[in-house]
C-alpha cells in the first residue's frame, strides 16, 4: 500500500484541531454574525467539536485500513466500498459519542431528533 498523507503522524495530530475549528466556528456562524462569535464561544464545545473530528479522521482511516487488506476487481469498486463504509462506521461513532457526551458529562439523554439537527 502506498503511503499516503492520512497515515502522517503530523497530519493526524494537526488536522484534526485545524477542521474541528473550522466546523465549531461555522456551526458558530450559521446563526450568528462575527460580533456575536466573542460572546457564545465556549472552550468546552470547542474541544468536543476536536474530540469529535478526531474520532471521525481515525475512524475514516481505519475504514480504509480495512478495506486495503481485501482484493477488488476494480478501483471505483474499492472507492465506493471505501466511501460507504467511512459514512457508516463515522456516523455510528460520532452519534454514541454524541450520545455518550451529553448522558455523562451534559447530564440528560439526546433523543434522535436532536442528533439529527446536532
Amino acid at each position: 500500500m502506498k503511503k499516503i498523507f492520512i497515515h502522517n503522524p503530523f497530519f493526524r495530530l494537526i488536522g484534526p484541531s485545524v477542521f474541528g475549528l473550522m466546523v465549531y466556528l461555522l456551526i458558530l456562524l450559521a446563526k450568528n454574525n462575527l460580533t456575536d462569535i466573542a460572546q457564545i464561544f465556549s472552550n468546552e464545545e470547542l474541544y468536543v467539536s476536536i474530540g469529535l473530528t478526531y474520532i471521525s479522521f481515525e475512524i475514516l482511516r481505519l475504514a480504509i485500513i480495512l478495506i486495503n487488506q481485501f482484493p477488488f476487481n476494480s478501483e471505483r469498486t474499492k472507492a465506493i466500498i471505501t466511501l460507504l463504509a467511512g459514512i457508516i462506521l463515522s456516523v455510528s461513532a460520532l452519534t454514541l459519542s454524541l450520545k455518550l457526551y451529553f448522558y455523562l458529562r451534559v447530564g440528560f439523554d439526546i433523543n434522535i431528533s436532536e442528533l439529527l439537527i446536532f
